[in-house]
């Protein structure tokens, strides 16, 4: 991919063209690498986001470490601007 991961399918997330958009184009969200837990943007209103109640959303177990851990800090770089 272009942020240095593996081209194999343990390295795909599928998103809906709305998701992808806020995950690549706005970094509202990512999943930790720890739990794999969907964790949003302060800004997000999640209470109006019925999606991530009850547990949130979890990213696969097939995506590796190593890029759940490289996206949060791009993210996170993000998020302090």
């Amino acid at each position: 991919d272009n942020e240095g991961g593996p081209e194999n399918l343990g390295n795909l997330i599928s998103l809906c063209v709305r998701c992808h958009r806020l995950f690549d184009d706005y970094h509202l969200f990512y999943f930790d690498p720890e739990t794999r837990k969907l964790i949003l943007h302060p800004s997000c209103d999640a209470e109006s986001l019925v999606l991530f109640d009850e547990g949130g959303i979890l990213c696969p177990d097939r995506i590796e470490k190593g890029y759940l851990a490289r996206r949060k800090q791009l993210v996170c770089g993000n998020w302090k601007g």
